[in-house]
């Protein structure tokens, strides 16, 4: 069972890398990042660390203050401890029209910091 400090926690962190009040640079991210992150996305192509903050880096040139994800609504957001201090999260993201299942596995603690390991988007269809 995940306590709430870690489900709030975790939950203010996604969808990842849309929250401004969490992550506002490209320096932000990569304190959010493990190490070895890497993700796959909606589109099934792996994308690397590197290419992440990259990425990251023009979002923030060409918008520093506008947050992408205060239009999207997040449902079905579960947390699950899976190894010690290790948490699945799962979720879905509507972007309109665009709807994808979410998962990240995030590592640590409010005391420690997180750090995502690993993130993926898969597009779904409206049931």
């Amino acid at each position: 069972m995940t306590d709430s400090g870690t489900l709030k926690a975790l939950r203010r962190r996604e969808p990842l890398f849309h929250r401004r009040d969490v992550v506002s640079s490209a320096a932000d991210a990569d304190r959010e990042m493990a190490a070895d992150y890497w993700e796959t996305g909606a589109s099934g192509r792996r994308y690397s660390r590197d290419f992440i903050l990259a990425t990251l880096t023009e979002r923030f040139a060409g918008s520093p203050s506008a947050d992408a994800g205060e239009s999207w609504t997040v449902t079905d957001f579960a947390v699950r401890e899976i190894a010690d201090r290790t948490y699945l999260v799962t979720y879905v993201l509507n972007e309109q029209p665009r709807l994808t299942a979410r998962v990240s596995i995030w590592q640590g603690s409010e005391v420690d910091g997180w750090k995502v390991l690993y993130h993926q988007g898969t597009v779904i269809s409206p049931e």
